[in-house]
């Protein structure tokens, strides 16, 4: 899989557009645009790092494309989760996100982080 096509599917995953990512990774919208259109073809170690932290999608992944895509396994529930939310529509996975959201703002401070 192509850097471009890795970025794509970032932007599509995180929802967010070109120049929203283009300056959570301190990168100009020149130089993301030049790596969507297949033009810029590499991405420093620090910047996929910065894409692992923020993100959670595997530092080797965002460079070379090797699996696994993310930074920590997923267990089954999540892969099938995951399988699933690929299946819906726009409208339906707005949908799931806000109720991801509301889940988040629910949690007590304590389970934080994965702490119970």
């Amino acid at each position: 899989m192509a850097l471009e096509t890795r970025m794509a599917d970032i932007l599509k995953e995180q929802n967010l557009n070109q120049k929203e990512l283009s300056s959570l990774l301190g990168l100009s919208q020149g130089y993301m645009s030049g790596i969507l259109k297949g033009r810029n073809k590499n991405l420093s170690p620090s910047t996929a790092m910065l894409i692992e932290e923020k993100f959670g999608y595997a530092t080797e992944w965002v460079l070379t494309g090797q699996t696994p895509k993310y930074k920590r396994r997923l267990s089954e529930e999540q892969k099938q989760l995951i399988a699933q939310v690929e299946t819906l529509e726009e409208k339906e996975v707005r949908a799931v996100l806000a109720f991801i959201r509301i889940l988040g703002e629910l949690r007590p401070p304590c389970q934080e982080n994965g702490q119970k």
